[in-house]
């Protein structure tokens, strides 16, 4: 069974997903997370749910939310792009992770 939370991204709801290692895989492969920018949803594993995989995905998130993930851009544009998007939704980025991290830890053991 998947554990699901809404949260807004710059005015968007965002769907997050817990599933479990097996589910997970079957969808996306061996990754940690996933960040799914048309359906806006993000999915975690239960066993690498951690605070900077939170964090990383939330990023894809706001990247999406900005309109140019299909632009294509120079390494330098991108490096402003991110740096632009730290320098003003980071304590965003900070408090959207606790909240989920709190959300699902409190739900149920991510560990299983």
């Amino acid at each position: 069974m998947s554990k699901q939370l809404t949260i807004q991204i710059k005015g968007s709801n965002w769907t997050v997903k817990m599933l479990t290692p097996r589910k997970f895989i079957k969808l996306h492969k061996d990754w940690a997370a996933m960040t799914l920018p048309d359906s806006k949803e993000i999915h975690f594993r239960t066993d690498f749910f951690l605070p900077h995989f939170i964090r990383h995905e939330l990023l894809h998130a706001f990247v999406s939310e900005t309109g140019v993930e299909n632009v294509k851009m120079d390494i330098d544009d991108m490096e402003e792009l991110c740096c632009t998007i730290v320098g003003d939704f980071g304590i965003d980025i900070i408090k959207i992770a606790d909240y989920i991290l709190i959300f699902f830890n409190s739900s149920f053991d991510t560990k299983k």
